[in-house]
């Protein structure tokens, strides 16, 4: 359950305020500032979550779901919309890695390789 008492939690809701008024450079600058604030795994994940929609090339976006996904790994509750959202940033719609949680929607859907190698 996200607490919104919480610095890192009430900057990343700032954020989303502000991307649902058309404002993406202050959200990206609120979750800039929400990774910053992070003390621990919790808000890590959670910041870099936030961080990931706005990346400006499919690497960078790939990248910081990779970072929630290390965190998540020592976070309940993260995995089955993290997974999804990772799949999204390799092209696809549903992850290949987590077929439990997000299963296939198309037969035919493979990752691809970014330039960094995934």
């Amino acid at each position: 359950m996200l607490n919104p008492d919480n610095p890192v939690v009430r900057l990343c809701g700032e954020g989303m305020a502000a991307e649902a008024q058309g404002r993406p450079a202050e959200a990206r600058t609120l979750f800039e500032r929400a990774w910053q604030a992070a003390t621990d795994d919790y808000e890590a994940c959670v910041a870099a979550h936030y961080l990931a929609r706005h990346q400006p090339t499919p690497e960078d976006t790939l990248h910081w779901n990779q970072v929630c996904l290390e965190r998540a790994d020592r976070v309940a509750g993260f995995h089955a919309s993290l997974h999804a959202t990772l799949a999204r940033a390799h092209g696809g719609p549903t992850c290949a890695r987590c077929a439990c949680c997000c299963p296939p929607t198309t037969a035919t859907w493979a990752p691809t390789p970014t330039r960094s190698g995934w």
